[in-house]
């Protein structure tokens, strides 16, 4: 096929927020110039800053290869130039707003020696609440309402968190269920386990499956500086040599696992408020 064809060639450089990736690019010889185009690996990397925004546009007739430069209108540099502007500097906005989010979230509250505030209650489902019965513990209690064609009921959850212990961290949970009377304490949970803890009494009914008992999922593990917590419930059954839990059935998995606590907690101002934090 013979013909002239236009080409208009962008001259940036790229902007990479945080990834591993690959990109298309161009192996430069200036700062302003491509010789070839070729597809390159990002490792895990903060932010490549952007170059140029030029434009070049060439006129490439097939039947020869051979190409002829013109000139791009001043405007539309000009244009696309504030554009690039724009989004480059949304993006620098963008990544430094995670970047704090993520560092606020990890560290806790590092102005505060509120066991409550170490756990972020703003960040607790809504049938919840934090109180603190001694200067080195907290106690979470929700009464969580199921209302589905699975489970219509409400069941209690009361965890009961002592992160300073020098034994290592430590919890126990209360669970009660309203319909059936039920009230299950697990107590010694220490850091370093993980546990998914059947309620006695306490199951669903699910059509082709059976009998689904409902859990407590309890994960404890690190120390009061960066201690990882999910606690929670879920329910799950045995079929022949496998186990199904409630995130792999249609419906009941809108409502199930349901978590209290879900993360990594910093605890230090709490067990050691006299200690200097160091921030990175």
């Amino acid at each position: 096929m013979s013909g002239t064809y236009n080409i208009r060639r962008k001259l940036n450089c790229f902007v990479v927020l945080r990834t591993s990736t690959t990109y298309s690019g161009c192996v430069r010889t200036s700062p302003f110039f491509c010789t070839q185009s070729r597809t390159s690996y990002i490792p895990r990397v903060r932010v490549i800053l952007l170059a140029t925004g030029a434009f070049e546009t060439f006129d490439f007739d097939r039947s020869t290869n051979q190409s002829q430069k013109r000139a791009f209108p001043a405007s539309e540099r000009q244009d696309q130039n504030i554009k690039m502007l724009h989004r480059f500097i949304a993006l620098i906005l963008l990544s430094y707003s995670i970047s704090v989010v993520h560092a606020e979230k990890l560290q806790g509250n590092k102005n505060s020696t509120s066991a409550c505030d170490a756990i972020h209650p703003e960040d607790l489902p809504e049938e919840c609440t934090c109180r603190e019965p001694g200067p080195l513990s907290l106690v979470i209690e929700c009464d969580k309402e199921f209302n589905s064609m699975y489970l219509n009921d409400t069941i209690g959850i009361k965890i009961d968190l002592d992160p300073c212990n020098e034994l290592g961290s430590r919890m126990s949970l209360d669970i009660t269920e309203r319909n059936h009377d039920i009230e299950y304490t697990i107590a010694g949970i220490q850091a370093g386990e993980e546990k998914n803890i059947p309620i006695p009494g306490l199951s669903i009914a699910v059509p082709t499956i059976g009998h689904m008992g409902v859990d407590a999922v309890v994960l404890i593990a690190g120390n009061p500086d960066k201690l990882i917590l999910k606690v929670g419930l879920n329910a799950c059954a045995v079929l022949g040599q496998h186990d199904v839990c409630a995130s792999s059935v249609p419906g009941l998995n809108t409502i199930l696992p349901w978590y209290v606590l879900s993360g990594t907690y910093s605890f230090g101002n709490v067990c050691d408020p006299n200690a200097t934090v160091a921030i990175q």
